[in-house]
């Protein structure tokens, strides 16, 4: 650029070296604020319930947070991607087994409920369609439970299935 920004005597910075310094740390700081607006706004997941002679399907987490608690399968979706489609690939990637959608539970949007950030979480439950199961993914064990006698469970997952039992008059 052909300006002088470091007098070579001093080790030090010149007036325009200075100027252009604060220049970019304002910048900086500006690209930050706007950066973390961006990554501070909510994120989609999606759980999948599947329920088969009284008994749901959970895997016990293998990575944190919650690592070696239980809790329904599921993550994030990937752009492009709808949430239907998501929760059959997290599913099948966490436990083996080939889904297919058959309704939405709900949406869980409370803030605070995952301590990772702001994750909107859409529940659905499912029927399995093939596949065998088996822990996979971030998952170290996938295993049926009983609704009557769970395990404790990660994030709000106990009160997801309290909304399936309700919703669906299961004991």
């Amino acid at each position: 650029c052909g300006v002088r920004l470091v007098d070579r005597r001093e080790a030090s910075l010149t007036a325009e070296g200075e100027r252009l310094l604060q220049e970019l740390d304002s910048r900086c700081k500006r690209m930050a604020d706007q950066l973390e607006h961006l990554y501070r706004n909510p994120v989609f997941g999606v759980d999948g319930i599947i329920i088969q002679d009284g008994r749901v399907l959970l895997v016990k987490r293998g990575k944190e947070p919650f690592a070696g608690t239980y809790a329904l399968p599921g993550g994030f979706m990937d752009h492009g991607e709808t949430s239907e489609e998501a929760v059959v690939r997290e599913v099948e990637e966490e436990t083996g087994l080939r889904t297919e959608v058959l309704d939405l539970v709900g949406a869980y949007t409370r803030p605070g409920r995952d301590p990772r950030g702001h994750i909107c979480t859409l529940a659905y439950r499912l029927v399995v369609r093939g596949g065998s199961l088996r822990a996979g993914d971030d998952a170290a064990e996938a295993a049926f439970f009983r609704l009557g006698s769970l395990p404790p469970l990660a994030f709000d997952h106990a009160d997801i299935l309290e909304d399936v039992r309700l919703q669906y008059g299961l004991r």
